[in-house]
């Protein structure tokens, strides 16, 4: 386990690509993330503890006919393991978090229109008036209907995340890249979960 000079707390900033997974990839392109973290590692065991606040913004594909990006903020909790031997500077990630999905773009939010029917976002989860289907569901790309389409308005639903990193220590600092799978619970408000990984490049500050 890299050695943290000025203690056990540590606080890092990380950012880089996001790349949207499973149903996700019908819809929307790579795209990017920005993180903030503060975290802990315990000195005689392999364990430490984060917490993070992170932004992936997904582009919309406009050749299928998405013109409108989403936005995922995310604010985690996750355990840390430090592998041993060789493996120092790796480690392991896992945890969960809240997280809000929000859409920018021309046909996201309430009466959004598809060439089949109308969504309706009166009452969750959404109806249509008669049988489209949408990005989030695999087949249609005409965005996830009912998508609030600003921070305040969008439900906090719950995330689940694993991944790891590898982190190499320079005086006070360390450099460290990581990747993280998330799956974000908006099954029912959406459609589908929302799906994703970042790979980010950070420093972190100890």
């Amino acid at each position: 386990m890299p050695r943290r000079s000025l203690g056990n707390f540590y606080v890092g900033i990380g950012a880089g690509g996001s790349v949207p997974v499973d149903n996700m990839r019908n819809g929307y392109g790579t795209g990017w993330n920005a993180t903030g973290l503060l975290g802990y590692d315990w000195r005689d065991i392999p364990l430490g503890i984060r917490l993070d606040l992170g932004y992936d913004r997904l582009k919309g594909r406009s050749s299928v006919g998405v013109t409108g990006d989403i936005a995922t903020y995310t604010a985690n909790l996750d355990g840390k393991l430090w592998l041993g031997s060789f493996l120092s500077h790796f480690y392991g990630l896992a945890g969960v978090g809240a997280s809000r999905v929000v859409g920018y773009g021309s046909i996201y939010g309430a009466n959004a229109t598809s060439p089949t029917g109308t969504y309706s976002t009166t009452t969750p989860p959404p109806t249509v008036s008669s049988t489209p289907t949408n990005t989030y569901n695999g087949t249609y790309p005409y965005g996830a209907p009912g998508m609030a389409t600003s921070f305040s308005d969008a439900p906090t639903n719950m995330n689940w995340h694993a991944g790891g990193g590898f982190e190499f220590g320079v005086g006070h600092q360390s450099v460290f890249i990581e990747s993280r799978y998330f799956h974000v619970d908006t099954k029912n408000a959406l459609g589908a979960s929302t799906k994703f990984v970042p790979i980010i490049l950070g420093i972190t500050f100890h």
